[in-house]
């Protein structure tokens, strides 16, 4: 039998590629159903804490730090600050927000808009915020 025997004539069909999207890019046909909160850090120093495994393990210790990427994917999960549920997040005075990592620690962040949003009685409408700064990472209380 020869190279080839057997195989049909028709000439193979061509595949497109897609473009492939950037880490993080929300397909057109979901964005509008599905915005998530972005998040910016008040420092450099606190984006290399809350982006490197080794450097969460290294100053929270391995259970926070798992905590410190599970809390991450929930606020980028979330579509707004008052849809987080894990973490028994609560309003601090002013317009700061914090989220417990466990007994020991929690994340503190801030509407991070130009205008931020308020309700009409005062106070931030956490149901409105579509950005967030992280602040700080505390020592719970």
């Amino acid at each position: 039998m020869t190279a080839g025997a057997g195989a049909s004539s028709a000439p193979a069909a061509t595949l497109t590629p897609r473009r492939a999207r950037p880490t993080g890019e929300i397909p057109a046909e979901l964005s509008a159903i599905f915005d998530p909160l972005h998040l910016a850090f008040a420092t450099k120093a606190l984006r290399q804490l809350c982006e490197s495994e080794a450097t969460a393990k290294r100053e929270l210790g391995n259970v926070a730090a798992a905590r410190l990427r599970g809390r991450l994917a929930d606020l980028r999960a979330a579509p707004c600050a008052s849809d987080l549920v894990a973490g028994h997040p609560r309003a601090l005075d002013g317009d700061m927000m914090s989220v417990a990592l466990d007994e020991r620690f929690s994340i503190v962040f801030r509407a991070n808009h130009n205008a931020t949003p308020e309700r009409s009685s005062g106070g931030v409408n956490w149901a409105e915020v579509r950005r967030v700064q992280i602040v700080r990472i505390e020592s719970a209380p």
